[in-house]
């Protein structure tokens, strides 16, 4: 009894569970590896069982039912098979050299599954665009601005949560049926994100990664046509073109009047469009006469358009910047001068050659 209590114990209990079938003591011990004996439905699984004792068997062998499978072995005393595919619950036991272990089970569980994808977008009011619902899309396409909504069936699954780009912490969905949850968010940027399924037992097995790219609200584009009265000096003649990726809602001009130092406050004048138009023309006769230039003035001006970005605010852009300078006295004079010289010139040459012309008569008469 000192030596070993267990030629008693062991006695007693084969006496006691007289109804339980009890295989020869065996020389060793079998020792299985695996922390637990569970395995994922269709998934492989391996098993690894060590045999401590003095004398070892070189083989070994898993029983299960009326099947047999010699185990690989790896070391001396370490041995290893791979179930493939595991599709029920498998009770066996380990034999080696005639001797058995007792009975062990390999039970199954399931990983959760995702077996539904519905992507709900809910895009900007200002971009005037019907809400849609996609199925099975992962990969999305959006306008800024856009409000997302996935909603996700799933199989064995008691918490979903998304992860979103380098973050570490998931953001949990919310569970609105049985194993149906939902989320919801608004992307101003492209992201990346993956779901997450969990149950007891463990999460998703594949990750289910997907991206978003966003498609950012563009700057408006003005083309400016400016045709100036250098004549009368009364008008400017306005026109072009203007554009933006989802509407126009203003187009300004903008002037200062500059007094040789002094610049005067700058102002503005509306032109009339068609708002919330993507592309279209526009013209404008700007009478100038009633600004009260005097001479030497300059007249500084620029067009400014404006789109309808309703995330970000309105974003502008401006055209070039022109100049129309209103001639000195002295200038006045000195072109009017030149002008006459000019008109001189060519009546000069217009004599000249109503001479010539009389010439060729006259030599045509006499031939």
């Amino acid at each position: 009894m000192i030596i070993n209590q267990g030629i008693f114990t062991q006695s007693t209990k084969r006496i006691v569970q007289f109804n339980q079938e009890f295989s020869p003591q065996a020389p060793f011990n079998f020792l299985v590896q695996n922390k637990s004996l569970t395995a994922f439905v269709n998934e492989d699984f391996l098993l690894t069982v060590k045999l401590e004792g003095q004398a070892l068997p070189t083989s070994l062998y898993i029983v299960s039912g009326d099947q047999r499978w010699k185990m690989n072995s790896a070391d001396a005393g370490i041995f290893s098979y791979t179930f493939e595919s595991l599709q029920n619950v498998i009770d066996f036991q380990l034999e080696a050299s005639g001797f058995y272990s007792d009975a062990f089970k390999i039970e199954l569980v399931n990983r959760p599954e995702l077996t539904q994808l519905k992507v709900s977008l809910t895009y900007p009011a200002y971009l005037q665009l019907k809400s849609r619902e996609l199925n099975n899309a992962g990969n999305l396409e959006i306008p800024e601005g856009t409000q997302v909504t996935w909603e996700i069936g799933s199989a064995f699954t008691q918490k979903a949560s998304m992860l979103f780009g380098s973050a570490d912490d998931p953001m949990e969905m919310q569970l609105i049926d049985n194993e149906l949850f939902t989320f919801g968010k608004s992307f101003k940027n492209p992201d990346d994100y993956t779901i997450v399924l969990e149950n007891d037992q463990s999460k998703n097995k594949d990750q289910i990664s997907y991206s978003i790219a966003v498609i950012k609200d563009q700057y408006p584009q003005v083309v400016v046509d400016n045709l100036q009265d250098s004549v009368l000096f009364k008008s400017i003649l306005l026109g072009g073109s203007i554009g933006d990726d989802y509407g126009i809602t203003s187009l300004k001009l903008n002037y200062q009047i500059i007094k040789g130092t002094n610049e005067s406050t700058p102002k503005s004048k509306v032109i009339a469009i068609e708002s919330n138009r993507q592309q279209q023309n526009f013209y404008y006769q700007w009478k100038i006469d009633s600004l009260d230039l005097e001479p030497g003035d300059k007249l500084v001006y620029h067009l400014q358009v404006w789109d309808n970005d309703g995330v970000n605010g309105r974003k502008s852009t401006r055209s070039s910047n022109y100049i129309f300078s209103l001639p000195s006295e002295e200038e006045l004079k000195t072109d009017i001068i030149r002008q006459q010289q000019s008109a001189e010139n060519k009546i000069d040459k217009s004599i000249q050659k109503a001479k010539e012309l009389q010439q060729a008569i006259d030599e045509a008469q006499e031939n």
